[in-house]
């Protein structure tokens, strides 16, 4: 590792501000769908988000929302762009000193900053831009430590400081662990000094303080509240993500229900996404700064070689997420983004020994670059989401769907984090009571709403999908008291016992003695659809895309009404709304309309 000097901090300094005004030109204006809304929530609202409940992202999410308080998710996702952008910028410093050429750090920023998976994940609230920035730090003052460039007690000290960060922030950083294991075995700490004994636990612990916030802002049981963890066992059930699965990306019963692949699978799909086309070029430019480091200094390169290794194939191995459906390729592809950290570094490492090979080096390291830069660029248009509505659209068109002081039972992250951020982030709509029956299957959940919503009678201590406690007892319970809609039931209960008429995105329980005929659900159905903000719905989106599933939901008005016009025999019409159904949402069409 050689020094640093102030060109080198200017470099890396450019390179952090070029990615971060291509991320900041393709910023998303407003809430984005499913994860970032109940992320952009917790941070605006002070909330707590689904598990691991995010602590760090959430308090610096909320001094972000400050800044545009009219339009607080622009500034949340900002915070995803500057983060991501201070990785890259991190990483330019961590490859000029580890291969001693600027060509190199300028590789490194490229390679992560203009890569699809992480660019599309630094345009909007996430997690991963936070968590990159962490694992830079870690890797560069891990490298400096290795080769004994400054005082080995701070930046020990300060690797320990991350960890606990990063704990407060996304476990996947602990996957960091064995990289960091080899880095520390190279510098030959003192363990033996109490100073290290004693201030690395403690810097640790410092890091993980953050999730005191849960512990304390939950004794207000805020409207956003999972696993509502006002005491210390709820709180490690938060830690440990254990509604989920401590070491799964998704609860047991889901992944076996979507079908389990062998975990070799991940690895085929994980190469092939990375390295296709022109991005071989990529590859070829890993395996060079491989060796050539190795070739320096086999401890390091080890230790950014396991970086990789176990952030990327021993995590996706370990996860194992379905991949037959292109929803949760979308979902299991933004774990791709952390091990694009040591990718980028490798790469810009083999740069960096081109760059050494005096003016031809230098001709074809700047020529690497180049290409680079346009092979990220390709992507611009796909990952430009200045224009996109689709989340706003969608929330704006369920809270026009409610009428006044409704009970609205909702199914799944769409519908449920949208109308959360509205209610919780905006103040808006606070006279409808959202209940997520997914989240009904979950005691503190009921627990936490019957303190928010005491007008609400709940039947039971926890929703079982209808075996004993079925979604149709909430309903009688409340019946007559308000308007009562539903997204979606997930039991047959509920249509056993009571007519649902069309409501436009949603379904809507009839009232006592209510008998609409169908020329009334008709003109009920149109008039809401009239009121609708349609602005997303002539657009293309990625199919591993939260849009792409929010603008498959728009033809449900339509198949709704078409199922009520075929029961009362009126089939031409019946059809009729059949294809306008397909019209509004080409990409999910029921086989009977197809």
């Amino acid at each position: 590792m050689k020094p640093l000097s102030k060109l080198d901090w200017l470099a890396a300094g450019a390179m952090t501000a070029l990615v971060l005004a291509v991320y900041l030109r393709t910023l998303l204006p407003g809430i984005g769908a499913a994860d970032a809304a109940d992320l952009t929530t917790a941070a605006v609202s002070l909330g707590i988000p689904h598990p691991p409940g995010y602590p760090l992202h959430t308090l610096l999410g909320w001094v972000a929302s400050r800044f545009t308080p009219q339009n607080p998710a622009l500034a949340v996702n900002a915070l995803s762009a500057i983060c991501s952008a201070l990785a890259g910028g991190v990483l330019a410093l961590t490859a000029i000193s580890w291969s001693g050429s600027r060509w190199a750090g300028v590789t490194a920023a490229l390679v992560l900053g203009l890569d699809p998976r992480v660019w599309h994940n630094s345009v909007v609230c996430e997690v991963f831009g936070l968590n990159n920035l962490l694992a830079a730090l870690i890797l560069f003052l891990g490298l400096r430590l290795a080769s004994r460039q400054g005082s080995r007690l701070p930046q020990a000290i300060a690797i320990a400081l991350l960890y606990g960060l990063g704990a407060a922030h996304h476990h996947t950083l602990a996957f960091l662990l064995p990289a960091t294991a080899v880095l520390f075995w190279r510098a030959g700490l003192p363990w033996t000094d109490r100073r290290f004994l004693l201030g690395m636990p403690a810097a640790f612990a410092g890091g993980l303080s953050p999730y005191l916030y849960p512990l304390i802002r939950s004794q207000a049981n805020p409207g956003q509240n999972w696993d509502d963890p006002h005491n210390l066992s709820n709180l490690l059930h938060l830690f440990l993500r254990k509604d989920y699965g401590t070491l799964s990306l998704m609860p047991e019963q889901a992944r076996q229900a979507l079908g389990v692949d062998s975990p070799w699978s991940q690895l085929p799909f994980y190469f092939s996404n990375l390295f296709q086309g022109p991005a071989l070029g990529l590859l070829a430019l890993i395996v060079l700064g491989l060796i050539t480091s190795a070739l320096k200094d086999r401890w390091s390169t080890l230790a950014v070689a396991l970086a990789w290794l176990f952030t990327g194939p021993v995590f996706l191995m370990m996860a194992n997420c379905p991949l037959a459906h292109e929803y949760y390729l979308g979902v299991v592809e933004r774990f791709y983004v952390l091990p694009q950290v040591p990718l980028a570094l490798l790469a810009g490492a083999g740069v960096g020994f081109l760059a050494r090979k005096r003016l031809p080096g230098q001709a074809a390291a700047l020529v690497c670059c180049a290409l680079i830069a346009a092979l990220g660029g390709s992507h611009f248009k796909e990952l430009d989401q200045r224009r996109n509505t689709v989340a706003e659209d969608y929330m704006r068109n369920l809270l026009a769907t409610l009428p006044e002081n409704a009970l609205f039972l909702t199914v799944g992250d769409g519908p449920t984090m949208l109308l959360e951020y509205a209610q919780f982030a905006l103040g808006e709509r606070p006279d409808v009571v959202v209940l997520d029956q997914d989240k009904l299957k979950y005691p503190w959940y009921v627990s936490s709403k019957r303190r928010n919503h005491s007008s609400v009678s709940f039947p039971w201590k926890v929703y079982d999908e209808g075996r004993t406690a079925p979604m149709a007892a909430l309903i009688a319970a409340n019946y007559g008291t308000r308007p009562i809609l539903l997204w979606g039931s997930l039991d047959p209960s509920v249509s056993q016992s009571f007519r649902l008429l069309p409501a436009g995105l949603a379904q809507r329980v009839a009232e006592p003695k209510e008998k609409p005929t169908p020329e009334e659900l008709e003109q009920a159905v149109l008039k809401v659809w009239e009121s609708y903000e349609k602005r997303s719905l002539g657009d293309h989106y990625n199919p591993r895309r939260f849009e792409y599933l929010l603008t498959s939901f728009y033809g449900f008005p339509f198949y709704n009404l078409g199922g009520e016009l075929e029961q009362a025999g009126n089939l031409q019409k019946a059809e009729h709304y059949y294809r306008q159904a397909i019209q509004a949402a080409p990409h999910y069409a029921l086989p009977r309309a197809s």
